[in-house]
């Protein structure tokens, strides 16, 4: 009975080990936008990628954030090749409103949002409710750094920065924080 505990202890870590790392990865995906157009993780092209997400409560502090992102990012002496993702967690929206939930989305065709209806980031990365959820990848794919804030935090804004640009190196594996 001991070599069948001791495989079972084995195989349930294995599994456990797999689970891990595809947390600690960006997570395959196929979702659309709010023009129906369906993207996915093969058009990050090997970047550092900025995964900005939230819930109904947690979106209202995307604008800010991805602005100031943006803003701090150009400043900088050297450009930083850093892609913003933005998702709006959508899980319980029922169906008879997706329509109208759809409709509050920006209209410039630049300006699209990833629609996750199911909840897909929110789930894989343990997202906060009622918060901008924030995970930075690097160009590997590799979860590095995940917070989830509401207003501008400027020791959280000065971590993140700091993890993307680390993260922009080139190609110099980053450790994740913890």
């Amino acid at each position: 009975m001991r070599p069948l505990l001791s495989l079972t202890i084995a195989g349930g870590l294995a599994i456990s080990s797999v689970a891990e790392e595809i947390e600690r990865s960006l997570v395959p995906f196929r979702i659309e936008d709010q023009f129906d157009r369906v993207h996915s993780e093969a058009e990050l092209h090997s970047r550092p990628v900025l995964l900005l997400c939230g819930d109904r409560e947690g979106s209202r502090y995307l604008g800010s954030w991805r602005d100031t992102l943006r803003d701090s990012l150009r400043s900088e002496d050297r450009p930083t090749e850093v892609r913003i993702l933005e998702v709006a967690d959508l899980r319980g929206v029922p169906f008879f409103v997706k329509g109208r939930v759809k409709k509050k989305f920006p209209r410039e065709k630049e300006a699209w949002v990833l629609l996750d209806w199911k909840g897909l980031f929110a789930r894989t990365y343990s997202f906060q409710e009622d918060r901008l959820n924030i995970a930075l990848f690097d160009a590997a794919g590799r979860l590095v750094h995940q917070c989830a804030v509401r207003g501008i935090d400027p020791p959280e804004l000065d971590r993140l920065l700091r993890r993307i640009r680390q993260s922009n190196r080139t190609g110099t594996p980053v450790r994740p924080s913890p």
